[in-house]
């Protein structure tokens, strides 16, 4: 092996320890499935500890983050997804997602407003989230399920928003908002996202 790739190799030798800890952690406390992956950057966070909050399937990779806010939300991702860096999946109502979608670094999915409206019970709640971490019990806060049916894929920088519905084999192009439903086998872009291209429904082959 050459001297440059084994320093480099050694260079990240804690990380990868720590992803392969925590990823045996995750299939001890959570439903990760065995094959599941949780390389350096991807987290869990489930501070309620309801250990079917959380479902990873089959040879998913995460690199990115999912959180289950402690009073609610639950998050179901299929087999064969990847969860890119920097992405955070929250949820306080449910999200499911299916097999082999794709969602790329640095994306946003979340099913709750994530605070209350109100100014001052707004207030109140970050109050609370710093002097004692996020409450068990919150229901001031306005969440709707997110879908993101198979095959679909997620470009960079995009932002899935709460009751958004995202179709079999649909493609969100990078930098979109979706603040609704996406139909199955298009493309869409832009804020708010709008269908720009009809896809082609590709037969696909499950391993």
């Amino acid at each position: 092996m050459p001297w440059h790739r084994l320093l480099a190799l050694l260079a990240d030798t804690p990380g990868r320890l720590a992803a392969w800890m925590r990823t045996q952690h995750y299939r001890r406390a959570l439903d990760f499935h065995p094959t599941a992956r949780a390389l350096p950057h991807g987290r869990v966070l489930n501070p309620g500890r309801q250990r079917n909050s959380v479902l990873v399937g089959r040879h998913t990779v995460l690199r990115g983050e999912l959180f289950v806010f402690p009073h609610a939300g639950s998050i179901r991702i299929g087999d064969w997804c990847f969860i890119g860096e920097g992405s955070r999946i929250w949820s306080s109502a449910s999200v499911e997602i299916g097999d082999r979608v794709l969602i790329s670094h640095d994306v946003n999915i979340h099913d709750t407003n994530g605070h209350p409206t109100s100014a001052a019970t707004r207030h109140d709640h970050f109050v609370r989230i710093v002097e004692k971490g996020h409450p068990a019990e919150w229901a001031d806060m306005t969440a709707r399920p997110i879908s993101i049916g198979n095959d679909a894929w997620i470009g960079f920088g995009s932002t899935i928003l709460k009751g958004s519905n995202i179709g079999v084999g649909a493609i969100v192009a990078a930098g979109s908002t979706v603040n609704g439903d996406v139909p199955a086998w298009t493309m869409v872009a832009g804020n708010p996202a709008r269908i720009i291209k009809e896809l082609s429904r590709d037969q696909i082959t499950a391993r």
